[in-house]
């Protein structure tokens, strides 16, 4: 079992995003590779994975990318969720194709929050697959988002 810091222990033992803030705040190279062990972990639960996630997400190092990328597909539909929000805000090329994979998962709110992750992204890729899930997705509320992401992008582009 791998030791992690008190701040980390507290963060991952936590309900509540507020005790996030120390671990942010210090940013420690051993704390963001423990993060980057709850991913990878076999025993660990999928709520810690989720809170792990989303520290990762905020941290904005790109080196989380592939350890997300590598894990994605193990995890259940709310780590999905939070992996798509992580890949989201690292946006890198490598983040971006697999946000482009989950926008075909099984799950209608992995599909709106891959939409989501999308409209972070300032390409013709991520663009191109909006629109094609504003026309083509099965739920509404996907094909809604997106056209909400869509609308939004064009009043910024003014």
């Amino acid at each position: 079992m791998t030791t992690f810091s008190m701040e980390l222990s507290r963060a991952l033992e936590s309900d509540c995003a507020r005790d996030m803030e120390p671990l942010m705040k210090a940013k420690s190279d051993d704390d963001f590779n423990g993060l980057l062990s709850v991913i990878a972990g076999k025993d660990v639960t999928p709520s810690t994975k989720v809170k792990a996630l989303f520290a990762l997400g905020r941290w904005g190092k790109k080196e989380a990318v592939a350890t997300i990328r590598k894990h994605v597909t193990s995890l259940d539909e709310l780590g999905k969720v939070s992996a798509l929000d992580a890949l989201g805000r690292l946006h890198s090329t490598e983040s971006l194709e697999t946000v482009l994979q989950l926008t075909s998962d099984a799950s209608p709110q992995v599909r709106k929050f891959a939409v989501i992750a999308l409209s972070r992204f300032k390409s013709a890729k991520a663009t191109k697959q909006l629109k094609v899930m504003e026309a083509e997705d099965d739920e509404n509320y996907v094909r809604l988002t997106a056209r909400r992401y869509i609308v939004r992008a064009a009043g910024e582009g003014k």
